[in-house]
């Protein structure tokens, strides 16, 4: 659900999940009913058994042709017939409460998610800022960013580079909007990205992390996101970019051949570059990436580079390889929680 938040793919994704859901809601009902008939079924035959052997030994003994012992016998069946009827009972308890608890499911899934009245029609360049950040895991944890101050113009490609526990992947995941800063604001635009109407925002920045992962799907799904609205030539126009049409033209299944994580074996710089592709193929405003080249070989690298910092948008990239860095147009040096140790125009 992260990765769908941060592609604003809610929608297409949630048409997927609606049908799921649907048919798991109507199995659930189903064999909620079914289980509920099975169990009164067998109550109600044994209730008429024992009312029957009930009558039967009622009008023995009426004729004077029972004993004492035939007394017992219909005080047993008069247990019986109690016992029946109690599990009748908690048989329609279980089927009000089911049908309660999928009504109740029903009711939380289909509440209306973050509505956007501006929708796609919104016109983003990309200026991001940062303003006054503190964030902080925990309330007893140390901050890791405070009072945090960051301004990046549109159409800027920068590099963030510092040493470990700086704070650069907190800081990414806040500007991608998988964190939400303890204090302060992430303004894109001048639209704080963690409004309650930020859907809209959310559409035009992308990222590439380190922890994305490729979906069970073809590689053309895998970049498209199930986003009907993508063509197909701008899936094939954002793999080249990436680097990875050649690739994939040439396996015979070519947009149509199926992956994941465990099935066809990708190396890392494929995948890198299948996940790059995905981020590109919506044309951002903002592009964000998190070490998103780190297992490609130089060449290809700045193959690459070269050509995102081409593309009309904000590039945003936390690196440590120098043939990264030199393809921006600033490098960034955190130095922990709340200073930038310097601020390099790359010449």
């Amino acid at each position: 659900m992260p990765v769908a938040r941060r592609f604003a793919a809610e929608k297409s994704l949630g048409k997927l999940v609606d049908k799921a859901f649907d048919s798991l809601k109507e199995a659930r009902i189903r064999f909620a009913i079914a289980n509920a008939v099975k169990s009164l079924s067998k109550e109600l035959l044994l209730a008429i058994q024992a009312a029957l052997s009930l009558f039967g030994v009622t009008y023995l003994l009426a004729s004077g042709e029972m004993s004492i012992g035939d007394y017992v016998a219909i005080s047993t069946y008069i247990g019986l017939i109690t016992s029946s009827l109690n599990s009748m009972i908690n048989s329609f308890s279980s089927l009000a409460y089911t049908r309660m608890y999928l009504d109740r499911v029903s009711d939380i899934y289909c509440q209306n998610g973050q509505q956007d009245p501006s929708g796609s029609e919104l016109h983003v360049e990309g200026r991001l800022e940062v303003q006054n950040v503190f964030f902080r895991y925990g309330e007893f944890e140390p901050p890791v960013l405070a009072n945090f101050n960051l301004d990046i113009e549109p159409g800027t490609s920068v590099a963030i580079v510092g040493p470990s526990g700086c704070g650069k992947s907190t800081l990414c995941h806040m500007l991608i909007g998988l964190l939400r800063p303890t204090n302060g604001r992430i303004l894109i635009d001048g639209l704080d990205l963690y409004d309650s109407d930020s859907k809209g925002l959310r559409a035009h920045v992308a990222s590439v992390t380190q922890s994305d992962a490729i979906l069970s799907s073809s590689i053309e799904n895998n970049i498209r996101f199930f986003n009907s609205e993508i063509s197909f030539n701008s899936v094939i126009e954002a793999c080249k970019i990436a680097d990875i049409h050649d690739f994939v033209d040439s396996l015979p299944q070519k947009y149509d051949t199926l992956i994941s994580e465990q099935k066809m074996s990708l190396s890392g710089g494929q995948r890198q570059r299948i996940l790059l592709a995905r981020s590109i193929v919506i044309r951002p405003a903002v592009l964000i990436l998190d070490e998103a080249t780190s297992h490609l070989d130089v060449e290809t690298e700045k193959k690459i580079m070269k050509r995102l910092t081409q593309i009309d948008m904000t590039l945003v990239m936390f690196a440590h390889r120098q043939e990264t860095i030199q393809f921006c147009d600033k490098v960034i040096h955190l130095n922990g929680k709340d200073s930038i140790a310097d601020i390099k125009e790359v010449v």
